[in-house]
């Protein structure tokens, strides 16, 4: 997967907002990428006309968002002010005209200093979007974001591949390094188990520590990258990583579901609420789930 070359992030000028208006700017910084400050208005043409739409979203990206823009430095960026009594259908239309792109959001006002808990609209972005989400953490603008570590949840799926890709491309671009991370769970040996299922999660564990280090090392020599392997629940011990210095956590998104979307399983859903760095989820690569016959589904209100 290649880095976004569109960043959208929501934006309405509350906290979390500028929290990911701060992971925003440093991803499109170091990547070059072209940042969309992306407003919802909720009002459309059907009540109040065509004319007097146009106008108003006008005036409101004046007041709300070109303020703003007209602030960043350092990264190409335009204002753009939507019309939808949904933020996140909005944000779903407009990552749909942007297939390269980047979904940047923030964190609910509920969490605590840090954490990344998604509120409504993440939720329904991160069901269903067409190209990779990202979360920022509360606060996460109070201080200074940084791109120097990134970390990878791996296990092999073509999910974990795309965002391996995607976090070489970053890292590369950011001159950063990165960890790609693998969790052996001990939930697969029970007790009195049947020596053949003993051996057959031994496999399974020989097998990811395999693909963590080839993982790690068909990574770009430059990001330096790192193979580790814990043991225990998946989400507890990427918590646990993501409190070691990592600046960003990339796992890709549950592997079925509609096509190419993003879709969360039960590990990244956990992860989402237990960060402390920002995350993002990848969905698929085109083609990884051919011939499910799951139609992609929108964000309706």
């Amino acid at each position: 997967m290649k880095a976004p070359e569109t960043i959208i992030v929501g934006y309405d000028g509350r906290a979390e907002s500028r929290d990911a208006l701060a992971l925003g700017v440093e991803i499109a910084a170091a990547t070059d990428a072209r940042l969309i400050l992306a407003g919802v208005f909720p009002y459309g043409p059907e009540r109040i006309g065509p004319e007097a739409f146009e106008a108003a979203l006008t005036e409101d990206r004046g007041k709300l968002l070109d303020p703003v823009v007209s602030s960043l430095e350092g990264v190409e960026a335009e204002a753009r002010a939507v019309g939808d009594r949904s933020p996140a259908r909005a944000l779903y239309r407009l990552a749909d005209e942007h297939p390269d792109a980047l979904v940047v959001l923030g964190s609910t006002h509920r969490g605590s200093i840090g954490r990344v808990v998604p509120g409504s609209v993440v939720e329904r972005m991160l069901h269903g979007s067409p190209c990779p989400v990202a979360v920022a953490p509360r606060g996460l603008a109070n201080s200074d974001p940084g791109l120097r570590v990134l970390a990878v949840a791996y296990d092999d799926s073509a999910e974990a591949r795309a965002a391996l890709d995607l976090a070489g491309e970053i890292a590369v671009r950011a001159s950063a390094t990165v960890r790609v991370i693998g969790v052996l769970d001990p939930g697969v040996e029970r007790p009195g188990a049947a020596g053949v299922i003993q051996q057959a999660a031994a496999l399974a564990r020989a097998g990811l520590r395999d693909a963590v280090h080839d993982a790690a090392a068909s990574l770009p020599p430059e990001v330096r990258a790192l193979p580790v392997i814990c043991h225990g629940n998946a989400a507890v011990e990427l918590a646990g990583q993501c409190e070691q210095g990592v600046d960003l956590l990339l796992m890709g998104s549950r592997g079925y579901g509609p096509l190419y979307r993003v879709l969360l399983g039960s590990v990244s859903s956990m992860m989402i609420g237990a960060a402390r760095c920002p995350v993002i989820v990848v969905p698929g690569p085109r083609g990884a789930a051919a011939g499910s016959g799951v139609p992609a589904q929108r964000p309706s209100a």
